[in-house]
């Protein structure tokens, strides 16, 4: 978790103050960047033991870890018109 803490969720000044600046003109391109550093965290904590998606996540021990398989699975199973993820037709 330390390695993911240090990586990810470490203050990330340029970051936060251009979605600032995204939030106030574009609320679409804000979520999107929201979207990215969500996939992100997964993309980092898909290697801890402790990962998991579903009813298989919440069964992890520590509240942060659950928290984040949490949000892989929402990321994994909800999909939004414009997101990307699915083909649009």
């Amino acid at each position: 978790m330390t390695v993911l803490v240090t990586r990810v969720l470490a203050p990330r000044a340029a970051i936060m103050s251009h979605m600032a600046a995204i939030a106030d003109d574009d609320e679409l391109t804000y979520l999107h960047l929201i979207e990215n550093l969500a996939h992100e965290v997964i993309g980092l904590a898909v290697d801890e033991p402790w990962f998991g998606f579903g009813e298989e996540g919440q069964l992890a021990a520590e509240p942060f870890d659950r928290a984040i398989n949490e949000l892989a699975s929402h990321l994994r199973m909800q999909h939004h018109k414009g997101d990307g993820c699915v083909d649009e037709q």
